[in-house]
């Protein structure tokens, strides 16, 4: 038998990230199986938006990339496994990188450019920023794990409701502090980030000598390290291999942390620009305090919106984003949609797939047949 090899074409494709609103609208609406289907249903846009998002996917043209919120925020649902499959299966095989490592990745070039006397250059490409082949032919057969619900979930919940109990208060404070302006809150939050990392660190510090010393009780909370720490010696060992003295390295890195020198990573421009927003806000007389997924959807808004070519978020969210002053707000090419103009997301969608052109249909009817373009209505078939 004679077999013969055919190279593919070079890929480009769009990365676009879908609030975890959408996921669960979207199985809701596929999946018969799931709390408010019949509800979800009877909007035609999750069905509509599902179709094209999947054969766009099948026809190289972009990818959903599955991000931590995803999992965070399915984990609470009574269908997790059936949310991650959904997110799962529209991700193309690949995954945007977590918000630590996200903000790691800038404070490393914020570092180097530290050191070397230089300024930080941040523009990331999108492959970047994702584990996995951005530009790859997907494969016919694709391979996922079951979602099963973490042992620790309700201690995950428990973070979560005291996370949010503690935004409620600040959240308090800032609507009595009418005389501020939105640039005093921006800077409180840009000159938080580092403050946090340090005392994280030095707090750790002190425990782990307890505990190696015998004076307190062994616990992992205790000694395994948190994100922050881990931050800061990466950081070090980054600045030794720059240059710095290693017995030097560890002091200089936290004193990079509370510099000027990281009040630019993008993460943190996005980040500081919606809380003071939403500070802001509080002072201007809003009553209502952020809901439980605030911290979520600004970790997530920070971390994705520098890389994607669109995002769909909720609509409070892009409000926000809306609502930053002019001389504040994010300047990235990314589109943004959200629940009032999903028309317009599906719009968009369509514009993508007219855009297919009749050489690329070749390639795809050749590797995946010639219902390529015909979506999956039967995803959740014996689910």
């Amino acid at each position: 038998m004679k077999v013969g090899f055919e190279s593919l074409p070079e890929l480009n494709k769009k990365v676009v990230y879908l609030d975890q609103f959408v996921i669960s609208n979207m199985t809701k609406a596929l999946n018969p199986q799931a709390p408010g289907h019949e509800k979800a249903r009877q909007n035609p846009n999750w069905i509509e938006m599902y179709k094209l998002l999947d054969v766009l996917v099948r026809g190289q043209v972009l990818v959903c990339p599955h991000f931590e919120n995803h999992r965070t925020e399915s984990m609470y649902s009574r269908f997790y496994p059936a949310l991650k499959w959904l997110y799962d299966y529209l991700s193309g095989g690949v995954e945007l990188l977590g918000s630590e490592q996200t903000k790691r990745n800038q404070l490393a070039e914020a570092a180097r450019a530290w050191v070397e006397r230089r300024e930080p250059a941040f523009d990331t490409p999108a492959n970047r920023s994702l584990h996995g082949s951005l530009n790859a032919w997907i494969d016919r057969l694709r391979i996922t794990t079951k979602g099963q619900y973490p042992d620790d979930i309700d201690d995950l919940r428990k973070v979560r409701e005291q996370g949010h109990s503690n935004l409620i208060k600040i959240f308090e404070r800032w609507q009595t502090e009418k005389n501020r302006r939105f640039e005093d809150w921006h800077e409180e939050e840009r000159r938080e980030f580092g403050k946090a990392y340090i005392g994280i660190y030095h707090d750790w510090v002190r425990s782990y000598v307890r505990v190696s010393l015998g004076h307190d009780p062994f616990s992992l909370q205790a000694t395994w390290p948190p994100e922050a720490v881990t931050t800061i010696n990466l950081l070090a060992d980054l600045l030794n291999r720059h240059g710095v003295p290693e017995q030097e390295s560890l002091s200089r890195a936290i004193e990079f942390i509370g510099s000027d020198a990281p009040l630019e990573i993008p993460y943190l421009r996005i980040s500081a620009a919606l809380w003071a927003t939403i500070a802001m806000k509080a002072a201007l007389g809003q009553k209502t305090p952020p809901n439980q997924g605030t911290f979520a959807d600004v970790n997530a808004v920070a971390t994705v919106l520098p890389v994607c070519d669109a995002i769909v978020i909720d609509d409070k969210c892009a409000a926000l984003l809306r609502d930053i002053p002019k001389k504040y707000r994010p300047n990235y090419p990314a589109r943004v949609f959200s629940t009032q103009n999903i028309p317009k997301f599906i719009e968009y969608l369509r514009q993508l797939k007219d855009s297919i052109s009749e050489s690329h249909i070749q390639q795809l009817r050749k590797v995946y047949g010639d219902n390529w373009d015909q979506p999956n209505l039967k995803l959740f078939t014996n689910q």
